[in-house]
């Protein structure tokens, strides 16, 4: 199996020589052609019997050399603004996808802590409740109650404040990874591999 580096080093090369030979020499033809038109009776050359034997000739070499040559010129620098235009592309992408999740990430931490705050409100109403009325309240539940308010304070951390301090998570799997690092005491597995 060729390497694909090394085949694409030479496609670039066999452009770039193509770029070089043909189009300097269409080049020169053509300004050739242009002189030939507003200046029929050239002293020197004999255009009209031998048209590309005079156009093509050695004294004629180094004018299409430099029209091969600035037209590799050109070509690099298309080739360069092309890549670069590629890349601001694909980062414009990217900057957008990231905008998107962490903006995804907010409205659902908006819509999950309004729920769970909600519930985690009756939780705490009713151990309130059995404290007044029993003395004490099952260690349990509360403790639950305050792993809820846990996990829904880093929710919101890794939500509304890591995308803008530090290390930005960018994807659904650093989101996950930086979430997972606020609940330290919770050790599940990532599922980032899926992603």
């Amino acid at each position: 199996m060729e390497n694909p580096i090394k085949n694409s080093k030479l496609h670039q090369f066999l452009i770039a020589t193509t770029v070089f030979v043909v189009g300097g020499s269409a080049v020169h033809l053509f300004v050739m052609i242009i002189d030939y038109l507003l200046m029929p009776s050239f002293s020197h050359m004999d255009l009209r019997s031998d048209f590309f034997g005079s156009v093509m000739a050695l004294a004629m070499l180094p004018m299409a050399i430099t029209y091969g040559t600035c037209l590799l010129g050109v070509y690099f620098f298309w080739r360069k603004a092309k890549n670069a235009l590629a890349l601001a592309y694909k980062k414009e992408a990217l900057r957008r996808e990231a905008e998107e999740v962490v903006q995804t990430m907010q409205r659902l931490t908006g819509i999950l802590a309004e729920h769970l705050s909600s519930h985690n409100a009756e939780i705490l109403h009713w151990v309130e409740n059995r404290v007044q009325k029993t003395g004490a309240a099952p260690p349990s539940i509360e403790r639950s109650s305050h792993k809820i308010a846990e996990a829904m304070k880093a929710l919101t951390e890794v939500s509304f404040v890591s995308p803008y301090v530090g290390k930005q998570p960018l994807t659904v799997c650093e989101f996950e990874t930086a979430f997972q690092k606020k609940l330290k005491n919770q050790s599940f597995t990532s599922g980032c591999e899926d992603f």
